[in-house]
Formats: C-alpha cells, structure tokens, sequence
C-alpha cells in the first residue's frame, strides 16, 4: 500500500510528499478551473499515470522487437469538460520512430490496453475518503 501525504498550500495548489521514495511535487488546479498552469493538475498526474503505465507495460515487447526505447514517444492529450467537471478523454498516442509491421502496432496497442491505470479507468473504483481525527 501507498500512502501520499498531501499539504493544502491555498491558491488552489497542493503539495504532494510520496513517504517511500521521499519525493515530493506541488500541484494546481487546472487551468479550466482557475488553475495556473505552473504545475501539474491533478488530471495532468491522472493522465502523466496512464501514459507512464502503458510505456512501462509495453517496453519489454518494444525491445524484444528490436526497437530501441529511444526511438519511442508517448504522447498524452486529455481534455475536460466544464460541466460536468471531468476528464472528457484522453488520447494516448505511442510514436513509433522506425518502421513497424502492423502485427506488432497490435500487440502493443492490445498490451497498452492491460495496464493497471487503464483497467483501473476502466471500471469505476472504490473510493473511500475518511475523516481522522
């Protein structure tokens, strides 16, 4: 289990410290919501956790295949809607620098689809939020 320890810093933005790797990032609102677009939002980290996840899903086949992790680009559009407030969609696309056959587009298409983040989107989660005292 993960546990994040997230700090309200006000003007919409939030501190983020990850307790195992002793990391920590800031974050703001997205800027259809009045954010400043200094930092990540919290559907940027949604959408940065989904292409993150496909390309960790997909990189043993791209080397298996001969294609060096340099040659490959993962490139991550979501787009929200006002009302109501979420992700409308997000667009993964996966840049292959070098020709490819399209069985192996296939396999990675149909790889990327496996991944924890995806299967996750996939179904609604539970969600608790609790308050402690």
């Amino acid at each position: 289990m993960t546990e994040l320890n997230i700090q309200m810093l006000g003007n919409k933005a939030c501190k983020v410290n990850h307790h195992a790797c002793k990391t920590e990032i800031v974050t703001s609102t997205a800027p259809e919501y009045g954010g400043t677009l200094n930092e990540f939002s919290s559907t940027d980290l949604l959408a940065a956790a989904l292409g993150t996840c496909i390309a960790t899903t997909i990189d043993d086949i791209l080397l298996r295949n001969g294609i060096p992790l340099e040659n490959v680009e993962i490139i991550v559009t979501k787009e929200l809607s006002v009302l109501p407030k979420q992700i409308k969609f997000i667009l993964v696309k996966i840049v292959i620098k070098q020709d490819v056959t399209d069985k192996l587009i296939h396999i990675i298409g149909k790889a990327a689809k496996t991944c924890m983040v995806h299967n996750s989107l996939s179904i609604k989660p539970e969600i608790k939020v609790e308050k402690a005292i």
